[in-house]
């Protein structure tokens, strides 16, 4: 599915650690931008020895000029940021991780917590309910990034 796909991930907070996880995984090309220093990055050498490009320290102009066939954003990241709006008029997609999990994950039912207060109490409440029945997790900015959550023994290619 995303094998020789050139990805970009920004951002090495949880999010962005799952998303490079299994894009790995899924044998993608992966450049991976953090606003920190490679010296504040623990895991930046294994990263590189794995073969994956590191651009730390900020967001350079020239980064967001490459052809990348698409983006993984932290969501901490505004859409409005002048980097993002450049990459959209480039025409290169956009997602966070939450949709880049989606797109991998087998279908079956989700429910989708939003709203300005009480999502993170509906989110444990729902699925602590839901958990007396069905195998459900909560995931996302509450409980583990979906991309943690996709048995990776199965075949995705």
């Amino acid at each position: 599915m995303f094998k020789g796909k050139k990805v970009l991930v920004l951002g090495l907070a949880k999010s962005g650690k799952a998303a490079v996880e299994l894009l790995k995984f899924m044998h993608a090309d992966i450049t991976i931008n953090e606003s920190k220093k490679k010296e504040d990055i623990p895991e930046y050498d294994k990263y590189v020895s794995e073969g994956i490009e590191m651009v730390c320290g900020g967001q350079p102009d020239e980064l967001f000029e490459r052809d990348f066939d698409f983006v993984v954003k932290n969501p901490g990241i505004n859409y409005h940021a002048p980097f993002i709006l450049r990459l959209k008029e480039r025409g290169i997609p956009v997602y966070t991780e939450i949709e880049l999990g989606y797109k991998v994950a087998k279908k079956q039912h989700y429910i989708a917590v939003t709203g300005t207060n009480g999502k993170t109490t509906t989110t444990a409440l729902t699925a602590h309910i839901l958990s007396s029945e069905y195998k459900a997790e909560p995931c996302g900015n509450y409980g583990v990034p979906p991309c943690d959550l996709l048995d990776k023994d199965v075949d995705f290619m």
